[in-house]
């Protein structure tokens, strides 16, 4: 797997460390750093969790994943707000 370029531009144009980036979304320093080598592609949660945490600016798909799937889980009747 290639570097994810999106997701370096990203956490070097907002200012952060690997560090602080990987504790937002649950991860370690070392997994983060997997992700944006490209030495992992992390599981659809934590891309959907980058691609919250960046804004949009990392896309699920920069992961390999289907939008339609960020799409489906966002509206997934478990949501919070939801009734349950």
């Amino acid at each position: 797997m290639a570097a994810n370029k999106p997701l370096v531009r990203w956490r070097k144009k907002a200012g952060i460390s690997q560090a602080t980036a990987a504790e937002r979304v649950f991860v370690t320093q070392p997994t983060w750093a997997g992700y944006e080598a490209g030495r992992y592609r992390p599981e659809f949660e934590i891309a959907a969790r980058i691609e919250l945490l960046s804004e949009g600016a990392v896309r699920v798909e920069a992961f390999g994943y289907d939008a339609t799937q960020a799409f489906a889980v966002a509206r997934a009747p478990w949501r919070a707000g939801s009734a349950a």
